[in-house]
């Protein structure tokens, strides 16, 4: 279903069939490999946020999968995401109920929103999970460096 109403981008590697690391690899690797051969300069920014699945809004996810579900999806999901709590229990005494208004869900993948703009077909963007990766390659230095600040 992600893959056919395309709300994973194809660059989002993890959680899906033949979207592994070694897949991501595989495709990123032989660019670099080509701009090498080609002595073609090739800039990359590599982000990492940590736990940042592990920081997911709840009600951002469920404003964001309520614009791409159909209702009887978005509310199966959405029931999953509200009035979510958790109870610290030591021995036999239970202690206060806390809230959950955010952390980890299976549909955190979602929620790696990442701009792209087809006029910069130059710039590569991988990501696997919460690390991303964009690489632009050119002859000069400065223009690959420049696409990746755009």
């Amino acid at each position: 279903m992600l893959e056919e109403w395309k709300i994973i981008a194809d660059y989002q590697f993890g959680f899906r069939k033949r979207h592994s690391t070694v897949e991501q690899v595989h495709r990123t690797v032989p660019e670099i490999s080509q701009d090498l051969e080609k002595k073609k300069h090739c800039s990359a920014v590599f982000l990492n946020i940590q736990q940042a699945f592990d920081k997911v809004w709840h009600i951002g996810l469920k404003y964001k999968l309520k614009n791409i579900l159909l209702h009887p999806y978005y509310s199966i999901l959405q029931s999953y995401l509200t009035n979510r709590t958790f109870r610290v229990r030591y021995l036999d005494a239970n202690f206060l109920t806390f809230p959950i208004d955010s952390g980890q869900s299976p549909w955190t993948p979602l929620t790696a929103d990442l701009p792209t703009l087809p006029t910069l077909s130059e710039v590569i963007t991988a990501t696997f999970a919460d690390n991303t990766a964009l690489l632009s390659s050119h002859e000069n230095s400065q223009i690959a460096s420049t696409s990746l600040e755009k």
